[in-house]
């Protein structure tokens, strides 16, 4: 049975996800820092009985109800359950990662009291960095880096272990269990994309910090997916553009105000 009083609860939302991609996890379904729950998006026969086979615990959706509302229903789910947790980890199934380095990522959190919302760094298979923040920037500007693919951030070359970001992209992400209930989670308007983005602007509006830890590394093995499939980019042109209507008044009070 999964411990009841684990200090990270990591959610994994899937969909179409390659069995491959959630072998590497069994290790991690029961310890006694953390427990995994899979909440399947695509309601695949394979994967549910993979799962099964493998006593993973696993959520079976009817329909595809989107990357946040899915986290938040996994959530929910197991909380339900009466299962208590610090921490909830937002874990993409295509992020390699170890229990070691989850542990240290909750260390990290711990280490100030003021951060809300924290990524480790995110590196390409061949260890080169990617692109994971973003600045709060004007909409014409947005838009016109993302068809330039330069809408995301390398962190500087002299960064710090607690590197400060305006907005950061989550498929990895640490946040407490209470700052989570307390901002509701992620928004469901956003289906795909940019619910992460708002993350951040929640947390930053509860004067908490949104930061990557440069020491603690791990492999995303990056899918760009919406730059291929026109059906995906226009779901990320509708988030970019709910983001943008939701946070305006963020932006003129903290971007227009520093010109």
């Amino acid at each position: 049975m999964p411990n009841k009083n684990s200090s990270v609860f990591i959610s994994l939302v899937t969909y179409k996800t390659k069995i491959d991609d959630i072998k590497r996890l069994l290790s991690m379904k029961y310890n006694e820092s953390f427990c995994i729950q899979i909440f399947d998006n695509s309601a695949d026969d394979k994967l549910w009985i993979f799962c099964k086979q493998n006593n993973l615990p696993y959520i079976r959706s009817i329909n595809n109800i989107g990357f946040g509302a899915g986290h938040n229903k996994n959530i929910e789910i197991f909380k339900k359950n009466n299962n208590n947790f610090d921490f909830v980890l937002i874990l993409n199934p295509d992020i390699e990662i170890t229990k070691d380095k989850i542990l240290s990522l909750v260390k990290s959190y711990k280490s100030s009291a003021d951060v809300g919302l924290l990524s480790p760094l995110l590196l390409n298979s061949d260890s080169s960095a990617q692109r994971q923040y973003q600045k709060i920037k004007p909409l014409h500007l947005f838009v016109f880096h993302h068809f330039l693919k330069k809408n995301k951030f390398l962190l500087g070359a002299k960064y710090k272990e607690l590197y400060d970001v305006e907005l950061l992209h989550g498929p990895c992400l640490l946040i407490r269990s209470y700052l989570f209930d307390l901002i509701g989670g992620f928004d469901q308007r956003y289906f795909l994309y940019f619910e992460d983005l708002d993350l951040s602007m929640q947390i930053r509006h509860l004067n908490k910090r949104v930061v990557i830890d440069s020491n603690i590394s791990v492999i995303h093995r990056l899918q760009r997916e919406s730059s291929s499939n026109f059906k995906l980019f226009l779901i990320h042109l509708s988030s970019l553009f709910k983001f943008y209507l939701k946070n305006k008044n963020f932006y003129k009070e903290n971007y227009l105000q520093t010109k």
